[in-house]
């Protein structure tokens, strides 16, 4: 099984967070059910958590409470958070300036080579602008993102991919849907179409090496 999530939770307006990774599970729960499920190897579970800002609190529940039946046999949590968000710098009396560019990115990946494998064939493959690949340690001793209710999940070690931007705006009430690229939002979902294809035809096997 492979996860695709976000959290839902938001505190103000919450376009780009997080309604912008949530329609980009909801665009991936779309884009699947239209395949045969005999051309599905895996199954694949959408799910959306809250408490984000309660420390993870909805992910880290989920992952306690079936770390023993459903997550055993999971291959891979994907997390999507803040997709597509424009770039924005504040301007000296608070308003928001545009910069022309989409947000820095970054995918936070645990160490199974054919994961990260993966994740880099799909950044080659769609170019998209401004992500990058982060070891899932980089910032502490888990992503600041929700995912990090699994990461810290004692005696769990189910491989992650966490994509995630910080735009400046994240946390304020400018938080605003004009703040989401939207002439990008089906590139970045066919990006994740084609990340998630390659993960179901890796053995279950590999993704934990």
């Amino acid at each position: 099984m492979i996860i695709i999530h976000s959290h839902y939770d938001a505190p103000f307006h919450g376009a780009v967070e997080d309604g912008s990774g949530c329609a980009q599970v909801l665009a991936q729960a779309w884009s699947w059910s239209k395949i045969p499920k005999e051309k599905r190897p895996k199954t694949l579970l959408f799910l959306f958590t809250t408490g984000h800002f309660y420390g993870s609190i909805g992910s880290k529940t989920f992952a306690h409470k079936h770390k023993s039946d459903l997550l055993k046999k999971t291959d891979l949590i994907l997390t999507l958070e803040h997709i597509s968000a424009r770039e924005a710098v504040e301007d000296e009396q608070g308003n928001y300036r545009f910069t022309g560019y989409l947000e820095l990115g970054g995918i936070f990946a645990s160490p199974q080579k054919y994961a990260i494998a993966s994740a880099r064939k799909m950044l080659a493959q769609h170019q998209l602008p401004r992500v990058g690949l982060l070891p899932t340690d980089f910032m502490g001793p888990a992503p600041p993102t929700d995912v990090a209710g699994f990461v810290l999940e004692p005696g769990l070690s189910v491989p992650v991919l966490s994509w995630i931007t910080g735009p400046a705006y994240l946390l304020c009430a400018e938080d605003t849907l004009d703040k989401i690229e939207v002439s990008q939002l089906s590139n970045f979902a066919r990006a994740i179409t084609d990340l998630v294809g390659s993960l179901m035809m890796i053995e279950s096997e590999k993704l934990n090496i």
